[in-house]
């Protein structure tokens, strides 16, 4: 959102005010982002910690998130197909 207020011309103070943030936040990430580009738009919050999700893992969660209610078949209950009938 910072990134976004900050078009050219527009004062950090404004933009500070806009996003409820302070001036010298402001500052930092306009930097970082005219450093950067795109590439700090990913705060990487994990730092060197190994990563715990594998890309295919990743590919699961999404074609389960993009999948509709229509093409996921039956509900089934957490406690299993079997119990879940009854519902």
């Amino acid at each position: 959102m910072i990134i976004m207020t900050s078009a050219p011309g527009t004062l950090v103070p404004a933009s500070a005010r806009l996003v409820a943030a302070d001036e010298d936040t402001v500052r930092d990430l306009i930097r970082l982002f005219n450093a950067k580009r795109l590439a700090a738009l990913d705060p990487r919050w994990a730092g060197d910690r190994p990563r715990l999700i594998s890309d295919h893992d990743v590919e699961v969660i999404v074609a389960a998130a993009r999948t509709t209610p229509g093409e996921a078949g039956p509900a089934v209950h957490a406690r299993g197909p079997a119990q879940a009938g009854g519902f």
